[in-house]
Formats: structure tokens, sequence, C-alpha cells
């Protein structure tokens, strides 16, 4: 907090010596004191707003920094008041007479996590900082680049760097020719004196580093971190384990993490190490694709999230600022960590669990389009292991509700078998389709919301866009990334080091092309899934149109409008979709240069986990086997028996016989009978029944896109 100066032109002597003497009091600690001289001094000047101002911060100071909702009235009286003066002298309010007002709101707005409305008023602030104080200059660009770093805004970061780096020049100077005259007056003397702001910009420079993905400047600013401050200090080793996290030297990363040193739960400065250590412990498992780990260090950080939020005590709903310091309003990182927890268990295949997670952290973040599709993605994989269980209860002996039911007797007796829609609808039989549960009606609505909800770009904006940053009321970020902690500068005692986790990143062009292609593929699956053909052909033309569509995208697209005009009789037309000559790649990436090649993993990363079968490991003779097998299925629809059985070798033949799906068989066998040749659709089955007995359902199932799953 900053209080203004103490003297004003038209004090008198007495009021002059009260207002020093509570300034004198309040540097001192004597907040109590300077609250009552400040009193004194408010009987006799009621409506100066620069009183008032200092008289709240005392105050607040004096509550230890726990009425928060009285300081923000204080703070907004006091803004009211100068513009009230301003408009009596017909004037406008100068943003100096109000600088450091407004500086105590957008520190206040920042622990709040309202970042953006605490940006405007910092940026405000930038453009009249030249006549304010050296210290509140620093202080206002310090907070200024520690907002732009967590909505990511580089480019704005970076000269806000290029500023302080300008302004601390003069202090650099200064400390050498302090240092060369202690040297020359005592020879034995120390001359290591670092300034705490240089430490702190080198701190800031290195953390922009390593969003710049600048490697060497930002081992280099570390270093320098090291040399120069405490060496254990938990804010430069979590930062070095970022780095190593950023390099994909993960085992590195943990060896920097557990070398930190075991603070309490809660840090002065208001964040929960233990929780923050976990965190970052499962961000790492999550890049080593370890993901039930993962998920378990997510669970422990939650854990340690609820004991450190515990210890703060209730929250009153009258008051819900007051009783808590404001270092600690930021402290409950709940809704970040149950995304965390939520995206890990859902690669890990647990999707109901996933889908609660996510489904909690959704109602926070209700404005992100990434967690609307993970939160789709919940349901398609609830549904696939619903269909796991139908199609495998018949090996257990249970009837299996495929099975509508049987008519007629003796050699005329037919099985009526249920479409996987018509499966798929009795689950939810009675529910409204927006009720929150894991099914295709619920993910269809939520596919609609994350586009909905997709920024809208245009040619102009397509190649360098700004960042796209998503803010919820009470709490800010994007959950779509795993990231690391880094070193955040606490505002309210103006010194010491936050270690802090960022919320989540923001979305560039390329990312907001991608989601835009996973959304429409998953909902050409989900709508195929409902029996709504016509809607499947629509986001599959959508699909097809999109920009730098990757290979598996593209592919699924072709199979999922291939189905659907197969169940429309439009077999001409789906066998187009079904060449199996079109498929030159099956990879989740866009990157088309060598420039790009470093930002691949990224790509990949956030388009994996969010299409139907991510979990599959595609490859190109797998998808040419599959499309094979489709196109087979599609000539038998047209009684082109001969050409089925060409696709049929063709498909068998790109993979080994291990991994031929029973599917496969059993269209063999299928032609064969079609064909007239009994005898040998007998051989087929009586060599491949034990195959097909214990061959992993699991397989039969992740290749469930294959036409012949209702059709042959």
């Amino acid at each position: 907090m900053e209080t203004e100066a103490a003297l004003c032109c038209d004090f008198t002597d007495d009021e002059r010596a009260l207002a020093d003497r509570a300034l004198s009091q309040f540097e001192s600690g004597q907040y109590d004191a300077a609250v009552s001289v400040l009193s004194k001094l408010s009987m006799s000047r009621t409506h100066d707003p620069r009183l008032m101002h200092n008289k709240a911060v005392a105050a607040y100071h004096a509550s230890g920094l726990t009425q928060t909702d009285r300081f923000r009235m204080d703070l907004n009286e006091a803004s009211f008041q100068l513009e009230k003066d301003a408009t009596e002298l017909d004037d406008e309010v100068d943003e100096v007479e109000k600088a450091l007002v407004s500086f105590n709101q957008a520190l206040m707005l920042f622990y709040l996590r309202r970042y953006h409305q605490s940006l405007q008023k910092l940026e405000k602030l930038f453009r009249v900082i030249e006549p304010l104080e050296e210290q509140v200059s620093l202080n206002i660009c310090f907070l200024l680049l520690e907002t732009y770093l967590v909505l990511s805004q580089v480019d704005k970061a970076t000269q806000v760097v290029a500023y302080l780096d300008k302004l601390l020049v003069e202090s650099r100077m200064m400390e050498k020719f302090e240092s060369m005259e202690m040297r020359e007056s005592s020879p034995g003397a120390s001359s290591h004196r670092i300034d705490p702001n240089l430490l702190l910009l080198h701190h800031y420079k290195a953390r922009l580093y390593v969003i710049q993905r600048s490697m060497k400047a930002c081992k280099r600013e570390i270093k320098v971190l090291m040399d120069s401050g405490d060496a254990q200090s938990p804010s430069i080793l979590y930062l070095k384990a970022e780095l190593e996290y950023v390099r994909q030297n993960y085992r590195k990363s943990i060896r920097v993490l557990n070398s930190s040193p075991r603070l309490p739960v809660v840090l002065e400065t208001g964040e929960c190490l233990p929780s923050l250590y976990f965190n970052n412990l499962g961000c790492i498992h999550a890049g080593m694709k370890k993901h039930n780990l993962a998920a378990y260090y997510f669970k422990q950080a939650l854990e340690e999230n609820s004991r450190a939020v515990a210890m703060m005590g209730t929250v009153d709903k009258a008051a819900p600022l007051t009783g808590r310091p404001l270092r600690c309003l930021s402290l409950n990182k709940r809704y970040e960590l149950l995304h965390n927890l939520g995206t890990q268990l859902l690669c890990a295949g647990i999707p109901l669990e996933a889908f609660d997670c996510i489904l909690e952290a959704v109602q926070v973040f209700h404005t992100n389009p990434r967690l609307w599709l993970k939160l789709a993605e919940c349901c398609v994989k609830a549904r696939e292991m619903e269909e796991h269980m139908l199609f495998s209860s018949q090996q257990s002996g249970r009837k299996s509700v495929v099975v509508q039911g049987v008519v007629g007797t003796g050699p005329h007796r037919k099985i009526v078998v249920a479409s996987p829609s018509h499966t798929a609808r009795q689950s939810t039989h009675g529910q409204s389709a927006a009720m929150p549960t894991p099914s295709l009606e619920f993910a269809n609505i939520c596919l609609r919301n994350a586009w909905q909800l997709l920024p809208q770009l245009n040619s102009a904006t397509e190649s360098s866009p700004p960042p796209i940053h998503v803010e919820q009321s009470g709490v800010s970020g994007d959950p779509g990334e795993l990231v690391t902690g880094d070193a955040r500068r606490g505002k309210d005692s103006g010194q010491h080091t936050v270690v802090s986790a960022t919320s989540m990143l923001p979305m560039r062009a390329q990312e907001i092309n991608g989601l835009r292609s996973a959304i429409l593929a998953c909902s050409s699956y989900v709508a195929l899934g409902l029996g709504d053909y016509v809607s499947t052909l629509e986001y599959g033309q959508q699909l097809f149109s999109q920009p730098k569509l990757p290979g598996l995208l593209r592919y699924l697209g072709h199979i999922y409008v291939a189905e659907a005009l197969v169940s429309q009789g439009r077999i001409t037309e789906a066998v187009q979709h079904l060449s199996p000559e079109t498929i030159v790649d099956v990879g989740l990436t866009t990157s088309a240069n060598e420039g790009e090649k470093s930002n691949a993993g990224q790509s990949e990363e956030s388009i994996d986990g969010l299409v139907p079968g991510y979990s599959f490991n595609w490859t190109v003779p797998c998808a040419k086997m599959m499309m094979f097998l489709n196109l087979a299925t599609a000539f038998c629809l047209r009684k082109e028996f001969d050409k089925a059985r060409r696709s049929l070798q063709q498909a068998t033949s790109l993979v080994k016989s291990s991994d031929t799906p029973p599917q496969a068989v059993l269209l063999a066998v299928y032609i064969e009978l079609q064909t007239g040749n009994v005898s040998s659709a007998v051989q087929l089955l009586k060599k491949n029944q034990t195959g097909m007995s214990g061959r992993s359902s699991e397989r039969s199932n992740k290749r469930r896109n294959l036409f012949l799953r209702k059709n042959v």
C-alpha cells in the first residue's frame, strides 16, 4: 500500500505537525497511533481526499490487511471526493493527483483476480508516471508487468521491462560509484550490494524469457539471481524448475523442485507452497504422459489447497472480503486444480470422475470454450465405456440390450437388433438433455456452448492476432494448459517475493483454429451417435473447410460423413469419402515449416484428447486398414461382393494378423455366405473363433466407427 505526502500547501503549522507525526508513526509500524492522529486531523479537514486516503490506508494496515471490504469503500469515497472537487472547480480529475488512490485500487483488484479492471487503472497510471516519486513509479511498473504476465500479454510486458531497465540505469551507475568510493575508503569492506529492484527486474526478465521460449537468456537471468540472491529461495528454485519443464528435462525439473526448502503451509505472501509443489509435480508427470500419476499429485494438491483454505477460517457472506489478509484473497486454487485433475483423469480413461471435476470447474470458468469441449469429451468417453459394456455383456452370459427381441418360430425365427442410437437413448430416457449427465445429449449442448464461445477471427487478424484471455468474476484464467509455477511480486508490503502458479494461458490464432476443428469433429461424432445424420453432414462439411486441418481430424471427418451417408442410403456418395489413397497423415499437428517445430508438441497437446478415439495409437497403415474395411462394408451394401473381397484383402495386408479386428473376420464370413461359399465361411469361423473370443474387446471398441456395427 502507498500513502501520500503528509504536507500540503494550505495546511496550517499545527496540521503539518500532525501530518508529519502520522507519517512517522505509519512508517515505523505504529498504525493505530497513526489512525488516531489522522482522525484528529480530519476533524478540521473533513472532505480532504488525500487525508481520507491516508487514513484508509493506515486503518487497513492496523487491521492486518483484513478489513478489505471497508478499505474498498474508503478508497471509493476518496476517489469520489477527488472527482467532486474537480467538478466544483470545472476541471477534470488529474491522474497524478489520484495516482496513489488508483494504484491501491488496482492492487486490490489484482489480488481479487480482476486483472482486466486492474490493468485499466495501471495503464492510465503508466501514461503519467514521470511526475511521480521513483519508488511509486517502480511499484506501478512492477504491478503492471505482473498483470501483463498473468494475462500473457508478452509484447506489452516487454515494453515495460525495457522501461524499467532504462529507469534503473541511474541506480546501477550510482551503485557502481558508491562501490568504488567504498573500496577506496575502506579496502576491506564488502562491495557486494545489490539493489532489490534490480533483482526483481532480473526475476521478471527470467519469467518473460520462459514464456518467449528464450532458454539461453532465461538461464542467464536465473544464474544472476542465484549468484546475487538466496540460491535456496523457493521463487528462484521454482523458476528454475519451470525452465527445465519447458525444456522437457522432466527428471531434472523434479530434482530442482525436491531441493526447495519445506516452508509453512501458507507463506506470508498468501501462497500455499505444498499445493503448488504437488501441482507442479502433476504438470511434470502430465508432460511425461504419466496421467494416472499426474492425477494422484493433483489430488494431493487439492488436499493441501483445502487445508490451507480451512486455515483462513469461514467467510462471512455479508462481508466476503473481510477476515482474511489481502494477500490470501487469491489463495484458493481449487477450480484450476480441478481442471488439471479432470484433464488427467480423462487422458487416463476415467471419464466419469473427470466429468465431475470438469463440471465443477466449468461453473466458474463458464466462458471458456476449452472446458466445454473437454466436458463433451468426457461424455463421449463415457459413451464409449457404455458401448464396451453393451457389446461385452453377451460374453458374460447376460442378455445384451442390443437385442430388442425375437420374432417368429422355427426356421423363421428372427432377432431384432437395436441401432446404436437407440441403445444410447435408453440410458437417458426420461431425463432432460440439459441435465449435467455424461450422455451424448448433454455433450451436444456442451459442444454448442463451446462453439458459441469461440472468438471469431477475420483475415486481418488470423496471422498475428492478440491473445484472447478468459476472465470470470472472482477467478481468472483460461484452463486450457498445464503450467508450472512462477515467481510473483507481492505489493502489499512492497518487498517480499511471491511464489505462485499462473492460472491458464490465452488462446492464439493457431490454437483457436485447432479448437474449432476439434469441436466440429466431436460434434460430427456426437450427431452421428444421436442419429442426426443431417447435422453430421453439416459439421463434416464445415470441418473440411477449416484452414490447416490436421490429418487425423480430416480422416475422422471422412469416416463420420461416410457413415451418415450410408445411413441415409447414399452409398455412392459415401464411397467417395472412403478413398484410402487420400490418407497421408493422421497426426494432430499442423506445423508446416521448421520454424514451427518447436511448438509442435504444444499444438499436438492442445488438440490431443479433444477428439473421439484420441487414446488410440493412430498410424497411417492402421487408418488405411480402417478405411478399406469401411469401403468393403459399403460395397457389401451395394451387393458388389468381389470389390468388397478385394478391399478386405487389402485391409488385412496392411497390419499383422493379430491386429486384425474381429469385425473383419465377420465381414469376410458374410461375403462368403452371400457368394454361396458356405464351406469357406465355416472354415473362417473355425480358424478364427479362438482369436475372436480371446481378442481384446477394448481394441474392437476403439474401432467402433465401422459401418458393420449396425449394417452387417
